[in-house]
């Protein structure tokens, strides 16, 4: 009678037992130093990264850059450094209309017709540009001038490097009555650049 109730007793013990394991939740293994909320890996059906997840390839040519203006550029000042930014910029695009609408009169103190300017960049793969501070604003003749110089490097499509210095002159019409936005807008008038060797950059 007493090993039949001890029986009964062990039973009981294992069925509490059995039923405390299934109640009890499951841990899942989580890989270690694994940031919280980072997204997984999309993939395509072929198996591949998604675009979105590939590493973006870094651009192998030259690409337009400029100095800081100071400061303690006046806006007229800025507003020409910006001229000469955006004219790069243009040619780096291959906006050659753009590029040649910043010269004044149209295009017309480039010295060229805008198939000679679009010509000379033929064989210019990128052109990178390094600004300096321009110069005071002087005036004449109700015009405004501005010199900015400039720092070129040039890379030709046979991969070729070339520098070249020296400064543009931009002018604009002064504050007059009857001057229109285009009068106002500093335009690229005259430049003043030659072909350098690295030795003789400006320090």
């Amino acid at each position: 009678m007493q090993s039949q109730n001890s029986l009964r007793m062990w039973v009981a013990i294992a069925g509490l037992l059995m039923s405390l394991a299934a109640c009890t939740p499951s841990q899942t293994n989580t890989p270690p130093n694994t940031p919280p909320n980072t997204p997984p890996n999309r993939t395509t059906n072929s198996g591949e990264l998604s675009p979105a997840s590939q590493p973006q390839p870094a651009s192998s040519s030259i690409q337009a850059s400029s100095l800081s203006p100071s400061p303690s550029l006046n806006p007229s000042q800025k507003d020409a450094v910006q001229v000469v930014r955006n004219y790069y910029d243009a040619i780096n695009r291959k906006d050659y209309q753009l590029a040649y609408q910043l010269w004044a009169n149209q295009g017309e103190a480039s010295h060229q017709s805008f198939n000679q300017f679009k010509q000379g960049f033929a064989k210019t793969d990128s052109i990178a540009v390094d600004i300096g501070e321009p110069g005071r604003i002087e005036g004449a003749a109700g015009s405004l001038y501005v010199e900015v110089p400039i720092t070129i490097t040039a890379k030709t499509i046979n991969g070729s490097i070339q520098r070249f210095q020296g400064s543009y002159q931009l002018r604009r019409v002064n504050d007059v009555p009857g001057s229109t936005l285009n009068d106002r807008t500093w335009h690229l008038d005259s430049a003043k650049i030659a072909k350098i060797n690295s030795a003789h950059l400006r320090r």
